[in-house]
Formats: C-alpha cells, sequence, structure tokens
C-alpha cells in the first residue's frame, strides 16, 4: 500500500492497492443513493459507478436491533421533515431527540455520523434532511477503478496549480480570503477546502 500521504490528491478519499492487487477504501468507501452533486461530477469528469455487490443498510448488524425496515423508513421521513423545519442553528441531536424509538434513533444517529464524518455532538439539523437516503436499499457503488478517482481527474484540470508533497503549516482567514502557507511560500485564495484522512 502507499506509503506517504503527500503525494497524492484527494484527502480522506483515498483509494489504494492491495499487495495482491485488490482495491480497497481507506476512507469514503460508500457511494449510496442521494449524492447527487457526486452523481454530477462523475458524470461530468467522465467516470463511471461500479456496484460493490453489497447493500449498504442491509449489512448483519451483531446484535441485531431486529427493526422493521418501513418502521425505520416512516421514522426518518418524520425526522426530514422536522431538520427542514428547523432554524438554520438547530443541531441533530435535538432532531434526533424527538424520537421515540431507541434502537431507530440509534440507527439513524450513527449512519448520519457515519455519511458526514462529523461526530454527532457537533453535526447541524440540516444533514438530516436527507437522512432517508441512508436507509436506500440500492446496491451499494464506487467509483470504477476507485473513489480517489474524482479528485484525481479534477487535478489533472487543474495541472500545475496542484501542489504535492507541499506541507501546510498554518491557514490565516481574513476578510479579502486565505492565506495558506506552505513549505513553498504563502499562496492566497477566496478560499481553503481542508481535506485530510480520518
Amino acid at each position: 500500500m502507499c506509503s506517504s500521504d503527500l503525494d497524492r490528491v484527494g484527502g480522506r478519499v483515498w483509494s489504494d492497492r492491495t499487495a495482491g492487487g485488490a482495491l480497497v477504501e481507506r476512507g469514503a468507501e460508500f457511494i449510496t443513493a442521494g449524492y447527487d452533486a457526486t452523481d454530477a461530477m462523475v458524470e461530468r469528469l467522465g467516470l463511471e459507478y461500479a456496484g460493490m455487490g453489497i447493500r449498504y443498510p442491509d449489512r448483519e448488524l451483531r446484535p441485531d436491533p431486529g427493526i422493521d425496515r418501513a418502521a425505520a423508513l416512516a421514522v426518518a421521513h418524520e425526522v426530514e421533515q422536522a431538520a427542514a423545519a428547523a432554524g438554520p442553528d438547530a443541531m441533530a441531536l435535538d432532531i434526533l431527540a424527538l424520537v421515540e424509538d431507541d434502537a431507530i434513533r440509534e440507527l439513524l444517529a450513527s449512519r448520519s455520523q457515519s455519511a458526514s464524518s462529523v461526530a454527532l455532538e457537533h453535526l447541524p439539523a440540516e444533514r438530516l434532511r436527507t437522512v432517508g437516503h441512508l436507509l436506500d436499499d440500492g446496491e451499494t457503488r464506487r467509483v470504477r477503478g476507485g473513489n480517489q478517482g474524482i479528485a484525481e481527474r479534477l487535478a489533472e484540470g487543474l495541472g500545475a496549480a496542484v501542489r504535492l508533497s507541499d506541507p501546510v503549516t498554518r491557514i490565516e482567514h481574513g476578510p479579502d480570503g486565505v492565506r495558506v502557507h506552505a513549505a513553498s511560500g504563502v499562496h492566497e485564495a477566496d478560499a481553503c477546502i481542508v481535506a485530510v484522512p480520518r
């Protein structure tokens, strides 16, 4: 497997190969229903999805809480409505506290936290507006050849503007944008997105 994280693009999206050649995802493994922006990006970049042979919501759980799928979907719909009606400062925990069934509440909480890569106590309520997609029983997909292909294809279009092996030491935010301090110098931009492996 890769020995360095400084010579690649992708952040927490990291496709790799085992010694035997099998494709593995070190992060951002599943692309389920509801990721409309990802779907559009995959199409725009000329990539395609490949089925993974599993259905994300139907993985066997141990111990199995025995949750009825129809009941979980009904509650998910109620949570989506509550999240859509909530104010901009509402948190996911506030919405999930309204769910009476402990097992369904835990299911929605764990799936939302995992899909967002954000600790539940910091997850805004708006992230629950499409929580029902996390219960979708369609086949789980990934980009053919690895999900990192999205970042790699985007980087190809940026050419020399992409700098690898250039560690960032500090990011300064100001009214006119950001200043990124790296080994190669200080770079100014309108915005900065930090994406790192979890």
